[in-house]
């Protein structure tokens, strides 16, 4: 390849044309795959830390409702209210105070 002087924007155009077509097709397909391959490594580390996040949530959430019904359980209150305090937890998504 030679060294070319681009004195415009026509003469710009003209060389990217003259180097499209001189690339192989296989250079431009090889090109594709890897973007393609770090395109899937990137995608499967975001769904994993999605993944992870769930679970940390799950398990704080699970942890605040032992600890609630451990409570309840020492505070003597009745199953119904042990249920509702679990109701409100798992489907409302409510912070249960003391």
């Amino acid at each position: 390849m030679t060294e070319t002087v681009i004195n415009g924007v026509d003469k710009l155009k003209q060389c990217l044309v003259d180097v499209w077509h001189s690339l192989q097709q296989s250079v431009i397909d090889e090109a594709i795959n890897k973007y393609r391959e770090q395109l899937t490594v990137c995608i499967r580390a975001e769904l994993q830390m999605n993944v992870l996040n769930t679970c940390f949530e799950l398990v704080k959430r699970l942890k605040k409702l032992l600890a609630m019904l451990t409570l309840c359980i020492l505070q003597k209150r009745s199953f119904i209210a042990n249920f509702a305090i679990f109701m409100v937890l798992k489907f409302a998504k409510l912070r249960y105070a003391y």
